[in-house]
This record gives C-alpha cells, structure tokens and sequence, in this order.
C-alpha cells in the first residue's frame, strides 16, 4: 500500500477556458499563488487549449484496463501530473 505521507504534496491546476489572459487564467495563477504561499508545491498551470485531444470515443478499453488506452491524444502528457498530485484546481 502507497503511505501518502512520504508524498510531496503537489496540486495541479487546469484551466478549459479558451481566452488566453483572461479572467480565468488570473483566476488559476492565484489559486496556484495562495497554494504556493501555504507551503504546497503547484505544477504550473496546464492550460487545455495548448493541447490536442477529444471526447471519449467509447471503445471501452478503459474497463478492462482502467485507464483509457484507445485515445493518444494530448491528455497522455496531462494525466502524469494530474495522477501524481494530490489536489487538483479546475478553472
């Protein structure tokens, strides 16, 4: 079994919103910010609109695997940070 304890604590924050320098951007940089100032490590932010990817395509690897194995989109370079954080700020 994973002791957490032992674990940096880590929060990654994601932001959906499509307008680069917006209200939602400012948004997640001062959640990051006061996650920081608490003594908590913050991933910098993934902002989705630097990425490819799409919706579910519903070929159902994910039941036998438990992990979505039928899409390599830009999701894959996301989930890591998104899997080894113990927070996660969506925006």
């Amino acid at each position: 079994m994973l002791d957490v304890s032992v674990l940096q604590k880590q929060v990654v924050g994601v932001g959906g919103s499509p307008r680069m320098h917006g209200n939602s951007d400012l948004l997640l940089k001062a959640c990051l910010d006061g996650v920081r100032e608490a003594g908590v490590d913050g991933f910098d932010p993934v902002f989705l609109r630097d990425y490819a990817f799409q919706g579910c395509i519903g070929c159902e690897q994910c039941r036998n695997h438990g992990v979505c194995l039928g899409l390599k989109d830009g999701m894959q370079l996301i989930y890591p940070q998104i899997l080894s954080s113990q927070g996660l700020i969506l925006v």
